[in-house]
């Protein structure tokens, strides 16, 4: 009997993962994030805030969506959330001086500011409140691929010069509803599927120089398929 008991007690954990947790079916949804977005090496901070082009210094990211395991008769309804919990709270802060630059081991003003947007032109901030994040609607086999645009915010304008990192989360909330007749549920519902999912986003730019003068940026694709516009700022030439 205590063998027997003995070997109940074993056996119990393994059926429970193969009839539990481990048999559960797939997310209907996967996510793929940027890990990182990077404002450049080499970011020359306009100080002039009546510069019309004195900050779009920029980057972007991309969010690959792939719906694979919707049931036959529903959709999924996918929100992919941003949040910040107030304005100027997107960040990075000082980290260390550039090469070949020498500035205080702490400087005063160590932090730079920067914003999300859902489009290239750096005009949408993406919505923080669940309500008026974007949402997509896939069906099995579905896959929606997405960009979000960073921007450095005018608040920075006093940042010292330096290296600097933050980070952000992009979070993802599943909904499944019926695709006959079936209504979409808002992204603040209860129901939502599994819980929220989040990949964090790393940001990282690097001010070598500050000056008053600006150029118009110029788009450069790298590896990864990451575009970054790159602005090229250097002092007008003295007049002999």
């Amino acid at each position: 009997m205590m063998r027997r008991f003995l070997l109940l007690t074993l056996l119990l954990p393994l059926f429970c993962a193969g009839f539990g947790e481990g048999a559960r079916a797939a997310d209907p949804c996967t996510f793929t994030v940027d890990s990182s977005i990077d404002f450049g090496k080499d970011v020359d901070l306009i100080t002039d805030p009546t510069a019309s082009q004195s900050y779009n210094r920029s980057a972007a990211g991309r969010i690959i969506i792939s719906c694979g395991n919707v049931p036959a008769d529903k959709k999924a309804r996918v929100c992919v959330s941003i949040p910040s919990d107030a304005p100027n709270a997107r960040v990075m802060t000082w980290q260390s001086p550039p090469p070949s630059n020498l500035v205080p081991a702490s400087p005063t003003n160590n932090q730079l500011y920067f914003d999300i947007y859902t489009d290239d032109a750096r005009s949408t901030p993406w919505p923080t409140a669940l309500l008026s994040v974007p949402t997509y609607e896939l069906e099995t086999g579905g896959v929606k691929i997405i960009s979000f645009y960073g921007k450095i915010n005018p608040v920075s304008k006093t940042a010292s010069v330096g290296i600097y990192k933050g980070d952000f989360p992009v979070k993802f909330r599943v909904y499944l509803y019926d695709k006959n007749g079936g209504t979409p549920p808002d992204c603040n519902s209860p129901d939502i599927y599994r819980g929220t999912k989040n990949y964090p986003v790393d940001v990282y730019a690097t001010i070598k120089n500050k000056c008053k003068f600006s150029a118009p940026p110029a788009d450069m694709i790298f590896p990864g398929q990451t575009i970054i516009r790159r602005m090229s700022s250097r002092p007008k030439p003295r007049s002999s």
